[in-house]
């Protein structure tokens, strides 16, 4: 099984793999662009990532972002639903930038359908996944089905 990091934040160090709950000198630097037209829709992150434990010790890097583009469809085709989305994600994590063999990534294909919004949606997605591990690369895959309603 392929355990991909679900935390990438400011919040320290603690909730990664391989740190413990500490105070930590942290860096942290993100490039994003998002532009939604028509029903095309397009956003990426870039996070660069470095702690410093400030009880001594080595620095550690981490690298990770996504991209997705999302499209509705009837801007495909005349007649399609409005409420129907297709969308294609690349996800990559490394966890340690000095460190072989350690990264993550993920493709993701799917869709959702917009009841209320993202108030109330369906989505169903399907996601290829990759990661390093000790006997080698891992590969496996993913299929989810969500429902999410905000009150």
């Amino acid at each position: 099984m392929v355990r991909l990091p679900t935390r990438f934040s400011s919040s320290g160090g603690g909730q990664l793999p391989g740190f413990e709950s500490g105070p930590y000198k942290l860096r942290q630097y993100l490039f994003e662009t998002a532009v939604h037209y028509q029903g095309y829709g397009w956003q990426q992150e870039l996070h660069l990532k470095r702690i410093q434990p400030l009880t001594g010790g080595k620095e550690t890097s981490l690298l990770g972002g996504y991209a997705q583009l999302g499209i509705f469809a009837d801007q495909l085709w005349d007649g399609a639903p409005s409420a129907l989305e297709f969308a294609a994600r690349y996800a990559y994590v490394d966890p340690d930038v000095d460190r072989d063999n350690d990264e993550l990534s993920e493709i993701t294909i799917g869709g959702n359908w917009f009841f209320n919004g993202h108030r109330n949606k369906l989505t169903a997605d399907y996601s290829w996944l990759e990661g390093d591990s000790p006997d080698g690369r891992v590969r496996g895959s993913r299929f989810r089905l969500q429902w999410e309603l905000s009150l």
